[in-house]
């Protein structure tokens, strides 16, 4: 998966506090056309027990431009679907066995 591969980590986002109603469509309209951003892939995180979104969901864009231009619109604070906020991070974790130094 793209989350494992750092390369491609830095195109990616990890997006919180969604309505549960929100699907990939509505999820990719919204980044390309409120942020001009260019997606690649979505990913919507489900409750295990419950087996349905979660309000969470990881992004990969097909450059960083788009990366930045997402956190620009949450820093403004245009970042809201159905007039809901969400949050837009970076994905600034580790891979297991990766290490610098």
């Amino acid at each position: 998966s793209w989350l494992h591969d750092g390369g491609m980590r830095g195109r990616g986002v990890y997006v919180s506090r969604l309505e549960l109603s929100i699907t990939k469509d509505r999820m990719e309209d919204f980044l390309e056309s409120e942020a001009d951003c260019s997606v690649q892939e979505i990913v919507m995180c489900q409750d295990r027990a419950m087996k349905q979104n979660n309000g969470t969901c990881f992004v990969l864009f097909k450059d960083e431009a788009s990366v930045e231009k997402a956190l620009a619109l949450y820093k403004k604070g245009s970042a809201a679907i159905y007039g809901s906020p969400f949050i837009v991070c970076t994905l600034d974790i580790p891979t297991a066995g990766g290490g610098e130094g």
